[in-house]
Protein backbone atom coordinates (compact mmCIF):
# COMPACT_ATOMS: atom_id res chain seq x y z
CA UNK A 1 0.00 0.00 0.00
CA UNK A 2 1.13 3.44 -0.73
CA UNK A 3 -0.47 6.14 1.33
CA UNK A 4 -2.71 3.61 2.28
CA UNK A 5 -3.84 2.92 -1.78
CA UNK A 6 -2.92 -0.88 -2.62
CA UNK A 7 -0.72 -1.36 -5.47
CA UNK A 8 -0.23 -3.73 -8.09
CA UNK A 9 3.24 -5.51 -7.85
CA UNK A 10 5.06 -4.62 -11.67
CA UNK A 11 8.18 -7.21 -10.16
CA UNK A 12 9.06 -9.50 -7.59
CA UNK A 13 12.49 -11.45 -7.38
CA UNK A 14 14.77 -12.50 -4.22
CA UNK A 15 18.53 -11.29 -3.82
CA UNK A 16 20.53 -14.08 -1.99
CA UNK A 17 24.26 -12.94 -2.04
CA UNK A 18 25.83 -15.94 -0.21
CA UNK A 19 27.61 -14.87 3.12
CA UNK A 20 29.78 -17.48 3.64
CA UNK A 21 32.26 -15.97 1.10
CA UNK A 22 32.85 -12.91 3.03
CA UNK A 23 33.62 -14.55 6.69
CA UNK A 24 35.31 -17.34 4.84
CA UNK A 25 37.73 -15.58 2.22
CA UNK A 26 38.89 -13.26 5.71
CA UNK A 27 40.50 -16.43 6.74
CA UNK A 28 42.24 -17.22 3.79
CA UNK A 29 45.02 -15.17 1.90
CA UNK A 30 44.69 -12.21 0.53
CA UNK A 31 44.18 -12.73 -3.81
CA UNK A 32 46.66 -10.69 -6.28
CA UNK A 33 44.93 -7.87 -6.91
CA UNK A 34 43.84 -7.66 -10.54
CA UNK A 35 45.35 -4.86 -12.75
CA UNK A 36 42.32 -4.90 -15.35
CA UNK A 37 38.46 -2.75 -14.71
CA UNK A 38 35.81 -4.42 -16.47
CA UNK A 39 31.98 -3.94 -17.41
CA UNK A 40 29.73 -6.35 -17.75
CA UNK A 41 25.76 -6.70 -17.54
CA UNK A 42 25.68 -8.81 -14.32
CA UNK A 43 26.48 -7.64 -10.87
CA UNK A 44 25.81 -9.79 -8.15
CA UNK A 45 28.08 -8.72 -4.63
CA UNK A 46 27.21 -6.07 -2.13
CA UNK A 47 27.53 -2.32 -2.34
CA UNK A 48 28.46 -0.67 0.44
CA UNK A 49 29.46 3.35 1.43
CA UNK A 50 31.60 3.38 4.45
CA UNK A 51 30.73 7.20 5.49
CA UNK A 52 33.65 8.25 8.45
CA UNK A 53 31.83 11.13 10.29
CA UNK A 54 35.40 12.96 11.49
CA UNK A 55 33.30 15.89 12.35
CA UNK A 56 31.43 14.39 14.87
CA UNK A 57 33.71 11.94 16.22
CA UNK A 58 36.34 12.78 19.12
CA UNK A 59 40.24 12.73 18.17
CA UNK A 60 40.54 10.25 20.99
CA UNK A 61 38.44 7.94 19.29
CA UNK A 62 39.59 7.81 15.75
CA UNK A 63 41.52 4.55 16.62
CA UNK A 64 38.26 2.63 18.07
CA UNK A 65 36.16 3.80 14.39
CA UNK A 66 39.35 2.81 12.60
CA UNK A 67 39.71 -0.68 13.98
CA UNK A 68 35.83 -1.20 13.91
CA UNK A 69 35.74 -0.20 10.16
CA UNK A 70 38.59 -2.53 9.77
CA UNK A 71 36.98 -5.92 11.01
CA UNK A 72 33.77 -4.76 8.77
CA UNK A 73 36.37 -4.95 5.50
CA UNK A 74 38.29 -7.87 6.55
CA UNK A 75 35.86 -10.27 8.61
CA UNK A 76 32.96 -9.04 6.16
CA UNK A 77 33.97 -7.76 2.63
CA UNK A 78 33.36 -10.66 0.11
CA UNK A 79 34.88 -10.87 -3.18
CA UNK A 80 32.69 -9.49 -5.22
CA UNK A 81 31.26 -6.45 -3.19
CA UNK A 82 31.89 -2.81 -3.75
CA UNK A 83 32.69 -0.31 -1.08
CA UNK A 84 33.90 3.15 -1.22
CA UNK A 85 35.25 5.62 2.17
CA UNK A 86 33.52 8.74 2.05
CA UNK A 87 34.50 11.66 4.86
CA UNK A 88 32.10 13.98 6.27
CA UNK A 89 34.39 16.44 6.53
CA UNK A 90 34.86 16.58 2.48
CA UNK A 91 38.29 15.65 2.60
CA UNK A 92 38.06 13.31 -0.99
CA UNK A 93 42.18 12.56 -1.40
CA UNK A 94 41.57 10.40 1.79
CA UNK A 95 38.50 9.02 0.78
CA UNK A 96 38.21 5.68 -1.25
CA UNK A 97 35.63 5.45 -4.78
CA UNK A 98 34.18 2.21 -5.30
CA UNK A 99 36.16 -0.49 -5.13
CA UNK A 100 36.77 -4.40 -4.38
CA UNK A 101 40.22 -3.80 -2.97
CA UNK A 102 40.41 -4.32 0.71
CA UNK A 103 44.28 -2.73 0.42
CA UNK A 104 42.94 0.53 -0.77
CA UNK A 105 39.55 0.17 1.38
CA UNK A 106 42.00 -0.14 4.22
CA UNK A 107 44.15 2.71 3.42
CA UNK A 108 41.53 5.34 3.04
CA UNK A 109 40.49 3.92 6.68
CA UNK A 110 43.77 4.21 8.37
CA UNK A 111 43.73 8.02 7.27
CA UNK A 112 41.12 8.50 9.35
CA UNK A 113 41.10 11.69 12.52
CA UNK A 114 38.23 12.46 14.36
CA UNK A 115 37.82 16.65 14.96
CA UNK A 116 34.66 16.53 17.10
CA UNK A 117 34.40 19.59 18.89
CA UNK A 118 33.74 20.08 22.58
CA UNK A 119 29.94 19.38 24.06
CA UNK A 120 27.69 22.13 23.97
CA UNK A 121 27.47 21.30 27.91
CA UNK A 122 31.49 21.39 28.79
CA UNK A 123 31.43 25.14 26.73
CA UNK A 124 28.73 26.32 28.60
CA UNK A 125 29.94 24.93 31.85
CA UNK A 126 33.64 26.62 31.17
CA UNK A 127 31.94 30.09 29.98
CA UNK A 128 29.76 30.14 33.26
CA UNK A 129 32.48 29.29 35.73
CA UNK A 130 34.63 31.85 33.77
CA UNK A 131 32.48 34.48 33.98
CA UNK A 132 31.12 33.86 37.65
CA UNK A 133 34.71 33.62 39.41
CA UNK A 134 35.07 37.47 40.09
CA UNK A 135 31.54 37.39 41.91
CA UNK A 136 32.63 34.34 44.31
CA UNK A 137 34.25 36.63 46.57
CA UNK A 138 31.02 38.34 47.32
CA UNK A 139 28.47 35.48 48.14
CA UNK A 140 26.89 38.15 50.34
CA UNK A 141 25.51 40.02 47.71
CA UNK A 142 22.38 38.91 47.17
CA UNK A 143 21.49 41.39 44.23
CA UNK A 144 25.36 40.18 42.59
CA UNK A 145 24.18 36.43 42.96
CA UNK A 146 20.71 37.43 41.53
CA UNK A 147 22.38 39.15 38.16
CA UNK A 148 25.50 36.23 37.78
CA UNK A 149 21.97 33.50 37.70
CA UNK A 150 20.52 35.46 34.92
CA UNK A 151 23.55 36.09 33.16
CA UNK A 152 24.60 32.33 33.19
CA UNK A 153 20.76 31.00 32.31
CA UNK A 154 22.01 33.22 28.87
CA UNK A 155 24.91 31.79 27.86
CA UNK A 156 25.31 30.79 24.27
CA UNK A 157 27.39 28.38 23.03
CA UNK A 158 30.79 29.98 22.07
CA UNK A 159 30.95 26.95 18.57
CA UNK A 160 27.12 27.03 17.81
CA UNK A 161 28.26 28.54 14.16
CA UNK A 162 30.76 25.82 13.70
CA UNK A 163 28.66 23.21 15.53
CA UNK A 164 25.79 23.99 13.40
CA UNK A 165 28.00 24.00 10.38
CA UNK A 166 29.31 20.45 11.12
CA UNK A 167 25.57 19.06 11.46
CA UNK A 168 24.74 20.56 8.11
CA UNK A 169 28.22 19.07 5.96
CA UNK A 170 27.22 15.74 7.87
CA UNK A 171 23.94 15.71 6.47
CA UNK A 172 24.72 16.94 3.21
CA UNK A 173 27.65 13.87 2.74
CA UNK A 174 24.75 11.41 3.47
CA UNK A 175 22.32 13.28 0.61
CA UNK A 176 25.12 13.33 -1.96
CA UNK A 177 26.19 9.69 -1.03
CA UNK A 178 22.52 8.27 -1.34
CA UNK A 179 21.37 10.66 -4.84
CA UNK A 180 25.08 9.32 -6.38
CA UNK A 181 23.83 5.69 -6.07
CA UNK A 182 20.28 6.51 -7.15
CA UNK A 183 21.02 5.05 -10.71
CA UNK A 184 22.13 1.43 -9.50
CA UNK A 185 18.89 0.11 -9.35
CA UNK A 186 17.36 -3.37 -8.62
CA UNK A 187 19.22 -3.97 -4.79
CA UNK A 188 19.73 -2.48 -1.35
CA UNK A 189 22.66 0.01 -0.89
CA UNK A 190 24.21 0.25 2.61
CA UNK A 191 25.45 3.36 4.16
CA UNK A 192 27.47 2.36 6.94
CA UNK A 193 27.74 5.41 9.02
CA UNK A 194 30.36 5.61 11.54
CA UNK A 195 29.58 8.26 13.86
CA UNK A 196 29.02 9.63 17.81
CA UNK A 197 26.07 11.31 16.44
CA UNK A 198 24.16 15.15 15.90
CA UNK A 199 24.55 16.46 19.73
CA UNK A 200 22.45 19.63 17.59
CA UNK A 201 19.62 20.55 20.26
CA UNK A 202 16.57 20.91 18.40
CA UNK A 203 14.21 20.39 20.74
CA UNK A 204 15.34 23.68 22.73
CA UNK A 205 11.90 25.98 22.32
CA UNK A 206 14.38 28.93 23.31
CA UNK A 207 17.83 29.89 21.57
CA UNK A 208 16.69 27.80 18.50
CA UNK A 209 19.27 29.45 16.53
CA UNK A 210 18.81 27.56 12.82
CA UNK A 211 17.44 24.48 14.48
CA UNK A 212 14.89 24.39 11.39
CA UNK A 213 17.01 24.52 8.98
CA UNK A 214 19.01 21.45 10.00
CA UNK A 215 15.34 19.75 10.23
CA UNK A 216 14.58 20.87 6.55
CA UNK A 217 18.43 19.24 6.00
CA UNK A 218 17.42 15.83 7.82
CA UNK A 219 14.30 15.54 5.74
CA UNK A 220 16.22 16.50 2.37
CA UNK A 221 19.05 13.83 3.52
CA UNK A 222 16.41 10.67 4.26
CA UNK A 223 14.00 11.71 1.27
CA UNK A 224 17.32 10.97 -0.93
CA UNK A 225 18.42 7.94 1.08
CA UNK A 226 14.31 6.65 0.47
CA UNK A 227 14.12 7.53 -3.30
CA UNK A 228 17.62 5.61 -3.93
CA UNK A 229 16.86 2.87 -1.76
CA UNK A 230 19.84 3.19 0.52
CA UNK A 231 19.57 2.06 4.03
CA UNK A 232 21.73 4.03 6.68
CA UNK A 233 23.36 2.16 9.39
CA UNK A 234 24.34 4.38 12.15
CA UNK A 235 27.54 2.97 14.37
CA UNK A 236 28.46 4.21 17.84
CA UNK A 237 31.97 3.48 17.63
CA UNK A 238 31.44 4.31 21.72
CA UNK A 239 29.65 0.85 21.94
CA UNK A 240 29.28 -0.05 26.00
CA UNK A 241 31.56 2.38 27.17
CA UNK A 242 30.08 5.24 26.39
CA UNK A 243 30.06 6.82 29.92
CA UNK A 244 33.16 7.49 29.75
CA UNK A 245 33.16 9.41 27.22
CA UNK A 246 30.68 12.06 29.27
CA UNK A 247 31.77 14.93 30.07
CA UNK A 248 34.20 14.36 33.14
CA UNK A 249 33.46 17.90 35.09
CA UNK A 250 35.43 17.99 38.16
CA UNK A 251 33.67 21.69 39.58
CA UNK A 252 30.11 21.96 39.29
CA UNK A 253 27.68 24.71 38.50
CA UNK A 254 26.97 26.63 41.52
CA UNK A 255 23.83 27.06 41.16
CA UNK A 256 21.30 24.06 40.43
CA UNK A 257 18.69 25.41 38.28
CA UNK A 258 21.55 24.81 35.83
CA UNK A 259 21.64 21.64 34.27
CA UNK A 260 25.02 21.74 32.52
CA UNK A 261 28.05 20.31 34.11
CA UNK A 262 26.09 17.59 35.99
CA UNK A 263 25.92 13.85 34.71
CA UNK A 264 22.52 14.61 33.79
CA UNK A 265 22.62 16.85 31.45
CA UNK A 266 25.92 14.51 29.76
CA UNK A 267 23.83 12.21 29.30
CA UNK A 268 21.35 14.23 27.68
CA UNK A 269 23.90 14.94 25.26
CA UNK A 270 24.76 11.30 24.83
CA UNK A 271 20.60 10.01 24.10
CA UNK A 272 20.61 12.89 21.51
CA UNK A 273 23.49 12.40 19.38
CA UNK A 274 22.13 8.33 19.96
CA UNK A 275 18.67 9.66 18.77
CA UNK A 276 20.10 10.89 15.48
CA UNK A 277 21.45 7.59 14.34
CA UNK A 278 18.48 5.93 15.55
CA UNK A 279 16.29 7.87 13.46
CA UNK A 280 18.03 8.23 10.12
CA UNK A 281 18.16 4.30 10.48
CA UNK A 282 14.67 3.80 11.08
CA UNK A 283 13.13 6.29 8.77
CA UNK A 284 15.83 4.57 5.64
CA UNK A 285 15.29 1.09 6.83
CA UNK A 286 18.64 0.46 8.43
CA UNK A 287 19.64 -0.86 11.90
CA UNK A 288 21.52 1.60 14.57
CA UNK A 289 24.49 -0.24 15.87
CA UNK A 290 24.14 2.06 19.26
CA UNK A 291 24.81 1.53 22.98
CA UNK A 292 25.72 -1.95 22.18
CA UNK A 293 28.91 -4.48 23.71
CA UNK A 294 28.76 -6.51 20.46
CA UNK A 295 29.87 -3.78 17.61
CA UNK A 296 31.01 -6.65 15.73
CA UNK A 297 27.56 -8.70 16.21
CA UNK A 298 25.71 -5.60 14.99
CA UNK A 299 28.39 -5.60 11.89
CA UNK A 300 27.10 -9.03 10.76
CA UNK A 301 23.33 -8.19 11.40
CA UNK A 302 23.86 -5.37 8.09
CA UNK A 303 25.69 -8.17 6.43
CA UNK A 304 22.69 -10.56 6.97
CA UNK A 305 20.49 -7.46 5.86
CA UNK A 306 22.07 -6.58 2.27
CA UNK A 307 22.40 -10.41 1.32
CA UNK A 308 19.27 -11.84 1.67
CA UNK A 309 15.65 -9.97 0.90
CA UNK A 310 13.01 -9.54 -0.99
CA UNK A 311 12.56 -7.34 -4.17
CA UNK A 312 9.25 -5.91 -4.22
CA UNK A 313 8.52 -2.72 -6.89
CA UNK A 314 5.88 -1.35 -8.39
CA UNK A 315 4.82 1.92 -10.88
CA UNK A 316 3.91 5.11 -8.55
CA UNK A 317 1.18 7.03 -9.90
CA UNK A 318 2.70 10.15 -10.09
CA UNK A 319 -1.40 11.86 -9.96
CA UNK A 320 -1.04 11.24 -6.53
CA UNK A 321 2.39 13.22 -5.62
CA UNK A 322 2.97 15.79 -3.62
CA UNK A 323 5.64 17.34 -1.46
CA UNK A 324 4.25 15.47 1.65
CA UNK A 325 5.76 12.15 3.11
CA UNK A 326 4.54 8.42 0.84
CA UNK A 327 4.06 5.84 3.68
CA UNK A 328 4.46 2.55 2.28
CA UNK A 329 3.10 -0.22 4.20
CA UNK A 330 3.62 -4.09 3.22
CA UNK A 331 1.80 -7.11 4.43
CA UNK A 332 1.58 -10.58 4.30
CA UNK A 333 -0.66 -12.93 4.67
CA UNK A 334 1.07 -15.62 6.49
CA UNK A 335 0.74 -14.45 10.71
CA UNK A 336 3.52 -14.76 12.91
CA UNK A 337 6.24 -12.88 10.52
CA UNK A 338 7.14 -9.44 11.02
CA UNK A 339 8.10 -7.33 7.72
CA UNK A 340 11.02 -5.07 7.75
CA UNK A 341 10.84 -2.19 4.73
CA UNK A 342 11.24 0.99 3.69
CA UNK A 343 8.73 3.22 5.46
CA UNK A 344 8.34 5.72 2.76
CA UNK A 345 9.69 8.07 0.09
CA UNK A 346 9.53 12.06 0.11
CA UNK A 347 8.71 12.09 -4.27
CA UNK A 348 11.39 14.18 -6.02
CA UNK A 349 9.84 17.66 -7.56
CA UNK A 350 10.35 17.14 -10.75
CA UNK A 351 10.97 20.43 -11.71
CA UNK A 352 13.28 21.42 -9.90
CA UNK A 353 15.73 18.63 -11.03
CA UNK A 354 18.57 19.88 -13.10
CA UNK A 355 20.42 16.87 -15.12
CA UNK A 356 24.69 18.48 -15.63
CA UNK A 357 24.49 20.05 -19.03
CA UNK A 358 26.27 18.03 -21.81
CA UNK A 359 29.01 19.44 -23.87
CA UNK A 360 28.90 16.41 -26.37
CA UNK A 361 25.97 14.70 -27.95
CA UNK A 362 25.90 11.35 -26.52
CA UNK A 363 22.96 8.68 -26.94
CA UNK A 364 20.60 8.14 -23.80
CA UNK A 365 22.24 4.81 -23.02
CA UNK A 366 25.91 5.70 -23.34
CA UNK A 367 24.97 8.68 -21.52
CA UNK A 368 23.45 7.01 -18.31
CA UNK A 369 26.34 4.30 -18.76
CA UNK A 370 28.54 7.23 -18.24
CA UNK A 371 26.71 8.36 -14.89
CA UNK A 372 26.10 4.99 -12.88
CA UNK A 373 28.91 4.45 -10.27
CA UNK A 374 29.32 0.57 -11.43
CA UNK A 375 30.81 -0.26 -14.90
CA UNK A 376 27.67 -1.84 -15.96
CA UNK A 377 26.71 -1.44 -20.08
CA UNK A 378 25.28 -3.22 -22.70
CA UNK A 379 28.94 -3.35 -24.25
CA UNK A 380 31.70 -5.19 -21.95
CA UNK A 381 34.86 -3.47 -21.91
CA UNK A 382 38.55 -4.14 -20.42
CA UNK A 383 40.60 -1.68 -19.69
CA UNK A 384 44.11 -2.01 -17.95
CA UNK A 385 47.16 0.78 -17.61
CA UNK A 386 50.92 -0.24 -17.86
CA UNK A 387 53.86 2.56 -16.53
CA UNK A 388 56.57 2.54 -18.15
CA UNK A 389 60.02 4.24 -16.75
CA UNK A 390 61.51 6.92 -19.34
CA UNK A 391 64.53 9.58 -18.58
CA UNK A 392 65.02 11.44 -15.25
CA UNK A 393 61.37 11.58 -13.39
CA UNK A 394 59.47 11.21 -16.90
CA UNK A 395 57.39 8.25 -17.67
CA UNK A 396 55.13 6.74 -20.27
CA UNK A 397 51.98 5.31 -19.47
CA UNK A 398 49.66 2.68 -21.92
CA UNK A 399 46.16 2.19 -21.81
CA UNK A 400 44.90 -1.06 -23.44
CA UNK A 401 41.26 -0.99 -24.07
CA UNK A 402 39.73 -4.20 -24.87
CA UNK A 403 36.22 -4.74 -26.70
CA UNK A 404 34.12 -7.58 -26.73
CA UNK A 405 34.02 -8.43 -30.22
CA UNK A 406 30.72 -10.61 -29.44
CA UNK A 407 28.61 -7.77 -28.21
CA UNK A 408 29.75 -5.46 -32.14
CA UNK A 409 26.91 -5.99 -34.78
CA UNK A 410 28.77 -5.89 -37.82
CA UNK A 411 26.57 -5.39 -41.28
CA UNK A 412 28.24 -6.21 -44.59
CA UNK A 413 28.56 -3.97 -47.24
CA UNK A 414 30.57 -4.08 -50.42
CA UNK A 415 32.24 -7.25 -48.52
CA UNK A 416 33.40 -5.38 -45.62
CA UNK A 417 32.08 -5.69 -42.05
CA UNK A 418 30.86 -2.60 -40.91
CA UNK A 419 29.47 -1.21 -37.80
CA UNK A 420 29.75 1.99 -35.47
CA UNK A 421 31.13 2.61 -32.11
CA UNK A 422 30.11 6.09 -30.26
CA UNK A 423 32.78 7.60 -28.27
CA UNK A 424 32.47 10.02 -25.43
Amino acid sequence: YEAGRLQKPAMFSMVDVPVESAVASANATEPVEWDVRASSLTFDGRIYVLMLDDLHTSLTRSLVVQNVAREFIERYFGPNDLAAVVYTSGHQEAGQELTSSRRLLRAAIDRFQGQKLPSAGEQKLAVHLTKERPFRANEGSSDRNIEALQRAEQIRDPNAAERDLSVRRALESVQKVATWLTDIQGRRKAMLLFSEGFDYDIYEPFNRGIADSILFDVQRAVGAAQRANVAVYGIDPRGLNQFNGLVDISARSDYPQLEYGTFKASLRELLLSQESLISLSEQTGGIAVVNSGDVAGGLGRIVLDNSRYYLLGYYSDPKHWSDKFLRIDVRVKRPGLLVRARQGYLPLDRRVVKRPKKEVSTSAALDAALRKPLPLGDLALRVSAAPFRSTGRNASLLVALEIDGDSLKFTEIDGRFHDKLEVS
